[in-house]
């Protein structure tokens, strides 16, 4: 699932490997009428889930992968996964063919015109950035429906940028919250610790491989609660539960006895984050 992690891996791959090249052909759909040929890539850039891939003419194309969206990489002659009618964006250069699958957005911008700069304004700080602003997401936070669900204010990618459901319900084990905790009853403190382990969560999935939210994982799982309803908890050995929870109904995971709502004072691992969560004797 594409969240702020991927992007990331995305536009690192993408940068070490187009940065200087000349595009040959190209398309975008929907068609924004500027043509893509001759194009120089002089940028590739992530923020939160937006991937900006900037000409050194002085635009460029933004693409939002959504929940299915995806980047492929073929040679000339090898033959594509996915049919050309899924294809959102192909950039053609003379060694390889880049394609993005099935992007929720595509869009061409201006350099610092006014449609990026209204994006980036909407936009929260990205919680991939080594420096993130964790005060101005908390300021953010405030500005918020208090009587919201703290799943919603997590997916809010004007308050920060990055988390999707994979890495929502994960901070929230990890913290100790039940998914539908009213925002008003989290005080400043705990929302720091919140986005700090949110942002140390997808940092510390920037190098490839899997998602990995429980380092000492292995055969039993990479991840505390994502994807294993119906399991024990590695820490309590209660039945791990999911169901589609908030304003728009997003599968959400928890552990019903790790996480009892009403109690926000559990085991918090600000700093530690999962590597500090006790997994008890299960």
């Amino acid at each position: 699932m594409p969240e702020g992690d991927t992007l990331e891996k995305i536009a690192r791959y993408l940068r070490a490997r187009l940065i200087g090249k000349t595009i040959v052909t190209g398309r975008m759909r929907p068609d924004s009428g500027q043509l893509l040929a001759g194009e120089r890539i002089n940028a590739v850039q992530a923020h939160g889930k937006h991937l900006f891939i900037r000409f050194r003419s002085g635009w460029g194309v933004r693409t939002h992968l959504g929940m299915t969206g995806s980047w492929h990489r073929y040679s000339r002659s090898e033959k594509w996964q996915r049919p050309v009618t899924q294809a959102s964006l192909i950039l053609q250069f003379t060694d390889a063919i880049y394609v993005c699958f099935n992007a929720k957005e595509v869009q061409a911008l201006t350099d610092g015109g006014i449609h990026e700069r209204s994006l980036l304004r909407r936009l929260g700080p990205d919680l991939s950035e080594e420096n993130c602003d964790l005060s101005t997401i908390v300021s953010r936070v405030r500005h918020q429906d208090g009587a919201s669900p703290v799943i919603d204010i997590l997916l809010d990618q004007s308050v920060a940028a990055g988390i999707g459901n994979v890495y929502k319900s994960e901070v929230l084990f990890i913290e100790r919250l039940a998914p539908l905790t009213p925002l008003q009853t989290i005080d400043d403190p705990k929302l720091f610790e919140l986005y700090a382990c949110a942002s140390a969560l997808i940092r510390g999935n920037l190098d490839g491989g899997p998602r990995v939210t429980r380092k000492r994982g292995g055969a039993r799982g990479n991840l505390w609660v994502y994807g294993r309803a119906g399991r024990a908890c590695f820490h309590c050995s209660e039945t791990i539960v999911r169901a589609p929870l908030g304003k728009f109904l997003r599968s959400t995971y928890w552990c019903p006895n790790c996480q009892r709502p009403g109690d926000n004072d559990g085991d918090v691992q600000a700093s530690g984050c999962a590597d500090n969560v006790d997994e008890g004797s299960s």
